[in-house]
């Protein structure tokens, strides 16, 4: 009985350091990067990216998918919500698929409905700037009363109520998987956004048929 224990005792230990010495899966790598973007911890995206990242970055495309310039916004209360908020998503990762130097993990994102928001602010900030500036509103009064909308927006916003599936991509580099460079328009990011890109890119569309582009 002993002998089969010392035997039982080698096998659990044999498989606990083959387990401990494996590399990092897909998945692995995938838990890593999403605990980093949401801790903001950009030297930790950095370990397991295939791209330049920063903070900045992230809160840049924010800032150009709404039209406006980072200069001067981390003075706002505004955009100190924002980026609460940004940063606020919650995430379940699934599934995972290898196919040689390639992978991608499935991973649910749960988040504010920002893709709405936006559509609700940039519909206000149509038509309550725009009246505005014609009847000689000075720049700094069409920034105050932007910055006024975006916080009452904002403010709606209470519940995550957008949730979405998306394979994020992965690649080996040199032995190591990593998540692979994700484009500012691609279905991960508007996941993440809540929605965001895809609001954007269709008042890009009515934008550019009412400008006959």
């Amino acid at each position: 009985m002993r002998k089969i224990f010392s035997v039982l005792l080698i096998i659990v230990l044999a498989v606990s350091l083959s387990a401990c010495g494996s590399d990092p899966t897909p998945k692995d790598t995938a838990e890593k990067y999403l605990a980093a973007i949401k801790a903001q911890d950009a030297e930790g995206v950095r370990a397991v990216y295939d791209g330049s990242y920063s903070e900045d970055e992230l809160m840049g495309t924010v800032d150009s998918l709404l039209g406006e310039s980072e200069e001067g916004k981390e003075d706002d209360e505004a955009a100190k919500q924002f980026k609460v908020k940004i940063f606020g998503f919650d995430y379940t990762v699934g599934e995972e698929r290898i196919d040689g130097e390639d992978a991608e993990v499935d991973v649910t994102f749960k988040t504010y409905e920002f893709g709405a928001m936006i559509g609700q602010y940039l519909e206000r900030t149509v038509n309550e700037l725009l009246p505005a500036a014609f009847n000689g509103a000075s720049a700094e009064e069409i920034y105050e009363m932007g910055i006024k909308i975006l916080e009452e927006e904002l403010a709606n916003l209470t519940e995550k109520s957008y949730e979405k599936t998306v394979p994020m991509k992965l690649k080996k580099v040199k032995g190591e998987w990593k998540v692979a460079e994700i484009e500012d328009d691609s279905e991960f990011l508007n996941a993440m956004l809540g929605g965001m890109v895809d609001t954007v890119k269709e008042f890009e569309t009515i934008e550019d048929s009412q400008n006959g582009d």
